[in-house]
C-alpha cells in the first residue's frame, strides 16, 4: 500500500482479547496514545437525540477530525437491531448526522453503539492515528497479540478439515495416548478431534525413513476428488513423517492440484516423533488456518501487509505471511 507520507512509522501494539481490543502508542512528540474499543469492532458511547431525530450528539470520549464517523453506523444498545449509517460527523467527533431519524422512543441520554466494519485491530488503529473510512493510513508498524485462534478453537468455530493419516492409524486422534487426566473416573470423556472427514494413506515409510510402500499418487488424487468440494483446509500426518517427509510433501501437491488452499503438513509443523502430538497440531492448525488467514488478511490489506506483525505464545513477533494459527494458541501476553 502506498504510503502517505515518509516520516518514521507510528508503532501501535494492540492485543485483541475476547471482550476488548486496546491499543497503545507513542507519536512523534513522545505522547502516549490509548485506545480501547470492543472486540466485535464496536465502540460504546453516551448519546442524546437532536431536535431533527437524525442529529445525535455522542460522548466517545475520543477526540476525532470532521467526517471521521462517515461510514459507519449507529444504534441504541437497547435496540441494536436498528442500525442506521452515519453520513457525516463533525469537528472533534461530538455529533453525527444519520442517513434517517431516529425512530426509538428515547428523549433523554442513553448509551449506544458505533458499528465498524473493519476488524477491531484496524478500528482501533483509525481511532489512535485519527483515520477516516475512506483516508490511507499514515506510515504505521502495527503489533498485534490476539487470542482469536484460540477462541475460535474453544468455540469450535474453525474450517471444515479433511485428515489425512497413514493407513491402519484412522482412529489415532480419538484413541490419542491414552493419558486420562482424572485416573478414578468412571465417565471418560475424550476431546473431539477437530477434522469432518479422515481419509486413510495407502502408503509407508519404517522408522529410518526409508519407503516399505509407496505411494500412489493418482489413486489418492481420485479417492480425494469427490471430498475436497466440501473441505476448507487439509491436515496430513503420516508414520515417520519427521524422519521423511516426502510421502507428506506428495500428499500436499495432490491436495493442492485438487485446489485445496489451506494445507498444514505435520512435519512442517513439529519435529516430535511421536506421531499423536503431530497429528494433533496438524488437526488444530488447518481447523484454524481459514479463520486466521481471513482474519489477519483483512488488517494486513488496510494497513500494508509489510506492517503487521502478530505475535506467537512464544512472545516473538511473525509477519503475517509466516504465521502459524498453532504457534499463537496460547497468547503471547499470557
Amino acid at each position: 500500500m502506498k504510503r502517505v507520507n515518509q516520516a518514521p512509522p507510528l508503532r501501535l501494539c494492540i492485543d485483541t482479547g475476547g471482550t476488548f481490543t486496546d491499543c497503545i502508542s507513542e507519536d512523534h512528540d513522545g505522547k502516549l496514545l490509548r485506545c480501547k474499543v470492543l472486540s466485535n469492532s464496536t465502540l460504546r458511547c453516551v448519546a442524546e437525540i437532536g431536535s431533527d431525530r437524525q442529529s445525535i450528539h455522542i460522548d466517545t470520549g475520543y477526540t476525532v477530525s470532521a467526517g471521521f464517523y462517515r461510514g459507519y453506523t449507529f444504534s441504541s444498545i437497547e435496540n441494536p437491531g436498528e442500525r442506521i449509517e452515519i453520513i457525516d460527523s463533525n469537528e472533534g467527533g461530538t455529533l453525527v448526522n444519520l442517513q434517517k431519524p431516529f425512530t426509538d422512543k428515547i428523549n433523554n441520554r442513553f448509551p449506544a453503539i458505533i458499528y465498524s466494519k473493519e476488524e477491531a485491530p484496524v478500528f482501533a488503529a483509525r481511532l489512535i492515528t485519527n483515520t477516516a473510512l475512506e483516508e490511507p493510513f499514515p506510515n504505521l508498524e502495527m503489533r498485534l497479540a490476539t487470542t482469536k485462534g484460540t477462541n475460535s478453537l474453544l468455540e469450535r468455530e474453525g474450517g471444515k478439515t479433511l485428515f489425512l493419516i497413514t493407513e491402519g492409524f484412522a482412529d489415532l486422534l480419538k484413541i490419542r495416548n491414552q493419558q486420562r487426566p482424572d485416573l478414578f473416573s468412571l465417565d471418560i470423556r475424550k476431546p473431539e478431534p477437530f477434522y469432518h472427514k479422515i481419509v486413510e494413506v495407502a502408503a509407508r515409510m519404517d522408522s529410518q525413513g526409508n519407503e516399505i510402500r509407496s505411494l500412489d499418487m493418482d489413486s489418492l488424487s481420485k479417492i480425494l476428488e469427490p471430498l475436497v468440494k466440501e473441505t476448507e483446509s487439509a491436515a496430513v500426518c503420516l508414520m515417520h513423517g519427521y524422519r521423511n517427509p516426502d510421502h507428506e510433501r506428495k500428499v500436499g501437491h495432490v491436495l493442492r492440484d485438487l485446489g485445496v488452499k489451506h494445507i498444514s503438513l505435520s512435519s512442517d509443523l513439529s519435529s516430535s516423533i511421536s506421531i499423536v502430538p503431530r497429528a494433533v497440531t496438524a488437526d488444530i492448525n488447518a481447523f484454524l488456518s481459514p479463520v486466521m488467514e481471513s482474519y489477519l488478511n483483512h488488517i494486513s490489506e488496510t494497513v500494508g501487509s509489510d506492517s503487521l506483525r502478530v505475535m506467537t505464545s512464544a512472545g516473538n513477533l511473525a509477519a503475517s505471511n509466516t504465521y502459524k494459527p498453532v504457534d499463537g494458541l496460547l497468547s503471547g501476553p499470557a
